[in-house]
């Protein structure tokens, strides 16, 4: 039976270029991307062409009925048995140049890179536990994170924060200042992610494993496609020129590195784990305290509940 992989966030960067690895890898198996619009996703399938195997989808993770809408399409597949689905790559993000909030008056950031991956999960996971009962059927599920997300880490980026997860969302926190950085904001919802990770994991049943993944520094992703030209002139020209020095690495190799955690026999079973590229590393110390898991996990349930419904 045919496999499916679905990278979110696969019109550009990163996620593109894993598609079209995978893609390649696996010319019998079906590849989903998504894009924040239909327009963005299409365009993104006509630039992998000529593979013929990867289809594209609209989701915008800061908007819970596109999440909802995205989700019925893997639940009805997956329950019908078209797709079997290899591995789900939670790649979308976003990096801001300035504070924003979204409709329900949370942070943007916080809500992109955690708050709809979260959500996007609670609506898929019984479906991926109903196919994982097959043992010949075996999911992975990765959030890619940042080493951003390490306060010990020499990234250039701000460490990030989190005693009270409110502090990430601004609910109620009016002229709250700690997080108006955006480069604050980013590297806070890149440990959210290895949090959510280890607490997902405990949750799963055999078969269905969720590692967090650190493609390292790597430029011409687009992730500063938000911020304005200067920003986007030096993370296009200069950028490509120091990541090395500031302990980077190269589109492909990343990309080659998160294709392996998606197919490689070599991942099989490893779940709970932090990949860094190519190699399974200790993440940050806050990333193991249990009690900023569960403050986070609780708060990300009260979120999804109150707005989503």
């Amino acid at each position: 039976m045919a496999k499916t992989f679905i990278i979110t966030g696969g019109s550009n960067g990163i996620g593109k270029e894993t598609a079209r690895i995978i893609a390649s890898r696996h010319p019998e198996a079906k590849v989903i991307i998504t894009g924040r619009s239909k327009e963005t996703v299409n365009k993104a399938c006509l630039n992998l062409q000529p593979l013929k195997n990867i289809e594209g989808y609209a989701l915008e993770l800061t908007d819970f009925a596109s999440i909802k809408q995205f989700a019925d399409v893997i639940n009805t597949n997956v329950a019908s048995g078209n797709w079997v689905l290899a591995s789900i790559v939670h790649n979308a993000g976003m990096q801001l140049s300035s504070f924003e909030r979204t409709a329900i008056g949370i942070e943007k950031t916080f809500h992109a890179n955690h708050i709809g991956t979260f959500y996007l999960n609670k609506l898929i996971l019984d479906a991926l536990k109903k196919q994982v009962e097959d043992p010949s059927t075996p999911c992975r599920m990765i959030i890619v994170s940042s080493d951003t997300h390490d306060p010990k880490a020499k990234t250039g980026v701000p460490p990030p924060v989190f005693e009270d997860p409110r502090e990430l969302t601004y609910i109620g926190r009016e002229g709250f200042s700690k997080m108006t950085d955006s480069l604050l904001a980013y590297s806070s919802s890149k440990l959210c992610n290895v949090l959510y990770t280890y607490k997902l994991a405990q949750q799963l049943p055999a078969g269905l494993t969720v590692n967090a993944f650190n493609p390292s520094l790597v430029p011409g992703t687009g992730l500063t496609r938000e911020h304005n030209i200067f920003i986007r002139g030096i993370a296009s020209t200069i950028l490509p020129l120091i990541s090395s020095s500031l302990g980077g690495s190269t589109l492909a190799r990343s990309c080659g590195g998160l294709a392996d955690l998606m197919d490689s026999p070599t991942y099989d079973g490893v779940t709970a784990k932090y990949v860094d590229i190519t190699q399974i590393k200790s993440s940050s110390d806050w990333s193991y305290d249990e009690h900023r898991q569960n403050l986070l996990w609780d708060l990300s349930e009260e979120i999804v509940t109150k707005h989503a419904g």
